[in-house]
């Protein structure tokens, strides 16, 4: 039962705290690879509602309308 409400937590939601809680607890003494922690995603927050997915070569146009190239190809240049 969820504390709030009094409704029982869909599984989904279960796995996603769990997940959650498991990252969190890990994230404070993480030490290993070398990639910057203190980076803020809540730019690319507008984009995370929809499956993107780039088929291909990102250098060559597709007929496939949902993708992210221009994204991949500013990774790749940079």
């Amino acid at each position: 039962m969820h504390p709030d409400i009094g409704l029982s937590v869909p599984p989904m939601t279960k796995a996603i705290d769990a997940t959650q809680g498991h990252v969190r607890f890990f994230f404070k003494m993480f030490q290993g690879y070398p990639y910057n922690l203190d980076f803020d995603y809540g730019a690319l927050e507008k984009l995370v509602h929809f499956s993107i997915n780039n088929l291909g070569d990102p250098f060559i146009e597709s007929n496939y309308g949902v993708h992210s190239r221009e994204f991949e190809v500013g990774v790749l240049n940079w």
